[in-house]
């Protein structure tokens, strides 16, 4: 490329297109760097995706863990009606606490 004839004008442009080149190879720089950190930050977003998708995936669900609840619940009432029945024949002593404890659940 040739030098162009100087003249006022001239210098000032070239300066400014200096400027210009300066400001847009740190806007690319900072462009390169905020690209880096969304890559870091996805990456970490992925692994804390797949460390809960572990956690659902070990987990009881609701309905299930409601109906295993009901079982319990409908064993411990049949229990306690057993004990509450033994207390009444004087069978054991017992069946009598625990019916007591039951009933005061």
């Amino acid at each position: 490329m040739t030098d162009a004839p100087s003249c006022a004008g001239c210098v000032g442009l070239r300066e400014r297109i200096a400027a210009l080149e300066a400001s847009s190879a740190e806007k690319d720089k900072a462009v390169d760097k905020a690209f880096g950190e969304l890559s870091r930050w996805q990456i970490s977003a992925n692994e804390w995706r797949a460390t809960l998708s572990d956690e659902r995936n070990r987990m009881v669900a609701r309905t299930e863990l409601d109906a295993k609840l009901e079982v319990v619940n409908t064993a411990i009432r049949g229990i306690s009606r057993l004990a509450l029945a033994a207390v009444g024949t004087g069978l054991t002593v017992g069946f009598g606490i625990l019916a007591l404890a039951l009933q005061h659940r």
